[in-house]
């Protein structure tokens, strides 16, 4: 067991992306603002209380009987736009529709699937808290192409890895089957054979769709006493060609109850079909100018299980950034397992030519201290030989320690100094009253590669007002400031909730 959680620690320390301050300098050749980007901000410390406080009720065994659509274009790993339409019926059957575009808007529709099939609950998941194993079936999957050369291009790249699907091109706005897996009585009567269909022609579009194999239902009570309803599927793997063998052990984007009349988006979808897919509307987007400071607007989910809260703080100096990292071990993330906190430097390396209004940054990882928030995160850090994680033994309950001494942490996957390829996408929320940063989502298996760069963003975070004492050494509205006062806090979760209530009644009243 033992060894399954350090392993489990460094796959999840070695997801963090985004640790950086992304100031623009003339000199990297960045396009400069003609303006400040900020919106005006909430307390941060207000964000992570709405966070912490307002959870919602979440039925067990999932109640996923209706219709659930995408609430914005989403970006998969690729990169790939699309725009989700799924059904699930009363007799255990769905359909689900994913329509693809061309450019990160889903302005421009590409092809669209549909695959049908039936599911069965299994159990609760023993890898994601909250969650549900679910187990299915794919009987058919169907394409349709909207463009003459899309349609051409899909044509020939399925037809080289499964030929036999007749020599006539496709053609735009007609179905093709590519997926078929359906047993069909040979004669009538009880004693008739079973005959199986089985075609897959579905590789060369890396089409997997493993994420009906996790699922999540929740539903929000809102302060005007509606609610809001989401649907978490398994998350995809970044890693195209092992779509189809990766299990989820994390959720994606949720889609919305088709019923969400606050979703602007998720009305365009309800009223769209196969033949007539959804077009949305280019969303606002701002110049990357990033001082202030970020936080998570939810407890975000992370491979292995694990949950997660960010901070991340951009100076005004045009080169510095500072970063708090907080893992829990349950989805409502009030249950610690460690924290980190990390700083480093950026240089500015391009813009990104398959997505607009994205820029690419190189992040660099100077600094790093960890603080370990439960005795198993201890025992742990405690177990390696060497000093290869701090001061080897040394390791005590909510007590930080320097590991850029140690050249980073073996034991939770950290490396000092690090370069990180990544991306930043900067935009405001469907009101247009808040800023929203976007950061490069890192392979789903944790493992560094030199030279990569994510195709697609984590959970995005909302930028909020922050105090020097919130700011101090990393210490955040998370778990507090590291002073003397903090060593009488035994309980993690305590000293969370002690600091925080300071620092609300600082800012509310």
């Amino acid at each position: 067991m033992e060894i399954i959680i350090k392993s489990s620690l460094a796959v999840m320390t070695a997801l963090l992306s985004g640790l950086s301050f992304l100031v623009i300098r003339p000199s990297d050749g960045a396009r400069l603002p003609t303006k400040s980007s900020s919106l005006p901000s909430v307390p941060c410390a207000s964000i992570v209380y709405d966070v912490k406080s307002h959870r919602p009720y979440v039925p067990m065994p999932p109640v996923v009987v209706g219709r659930w659509v995408s609430s914005k274009c989403e970006i998969r790993p690729g990169p790939e736009f699309l725009i989700r339409d799924y059904t699930f019926y009363k007799n255990s059957t769905f359909s689900a529709v994913q329509y693809y575009y061309a450019d990160i808007f889903c302005t421009s529709a590409s092809y669209a699937l549909v695959s049908t099939g039936e599911f069965t609950f299994d159990q609760i998941s023993w890898i994601v808290p909250g969650g549900v194993e679910v187990d299915y079936t794919l009987q058919q999957v169907i394409i349709m192409g909207y463009t003459d050369k899309g349609t051409d291009t899909l044509y020939r790249n399925i037809n080289r890895t499964c030929a036999g699907l007749g020599r006539a091109k496709w053609v735009p706005y007609r179905i093709y089957e590519i997926f078929t897996f359906m047993e069909v009585a040979r004669s009538k009567g009880n004693n008739a054979d079973l005959l199986f269909l089985d075609k897959d022609c579905t590789a060369a579009i890396n089409f997997a769709i493993h994420e009906l194999q996790l699922m999540r239902v929740e539903v929000w009570r809102m302060y005007d006493s509606t609610s809001v309803t989401k649907l978490y599927l398994g998350d995809v793997h970044t890693d195209m060609g092992v779509r189809k063998s990766y299990r989820p052990t994390a959720y994606q984007v949720a889609l919305h109850s088709v019923d969400d009349k606050r979703c602007d988006v998720c009305q365009i979808v309800a009223t769209s079909v196969i033949r007539h897919p959804p077009l949305l509307k280019p969303i606002s987007t701002l110049p990357v100018q990033l001082e202030g400071t970020w936080v998570s607007q939810m407890c975000e989910t992370q491979p292995l299980g694990m949950f997660l809260m960010r901070q991340v703080t951009f100076i005004q100096d045009g080169s510095t950034w500072l970063g708090n990292y907080h893992f829990f071990s349950d989805e409502d993330c009030n249950v610690p397992s460690y924290s980190i906190y990390a700083e480093g430097d950026y240089v500015f390396h391009d813009l990104s030519q398959s997505m607009a209004d994205v820029e690419q940054y190189d992040l660099i990882v100077t600094d790093v201290k960890v603080t370990p928030r439960d005795q198993t995160t201890v025992i742990n850090l405690n177990g390696d030989v060497g000093n290869v994680c701090g001061v080897a033994g040394s390791w005590r309950l909510n007590v930080e320690q320097d590991v850029t001494t140690t050249h980073g942490c073996a034991t939770l996957g950290i490396v000092v100094p690090h370069v990180q390829p990544d991306l930043i996408r900067l935009t405001v929320d469907s009101e247009g009253k808040r800023s929203i940063l976007y950061m490069g989502q890192q392979p789903s298996d944790g493992q560094y590669r030199v030279g990569y760069r994510p195709t697609s963003f984590q959970e995005p975070m909302v930028q909020c007002k922050a105090t020097p004492l919130s700011l101090k050494n990393g210490g955040g509205i998370f778990n507090g400031n590291r002073n003397s006062a903090d060593k009488n806090l035994n309980n993690s979760f305590g000293k969370f909730l002690f600091c925080y209530l300071v620092f609300y009644v600082y800012y509310i009243t």
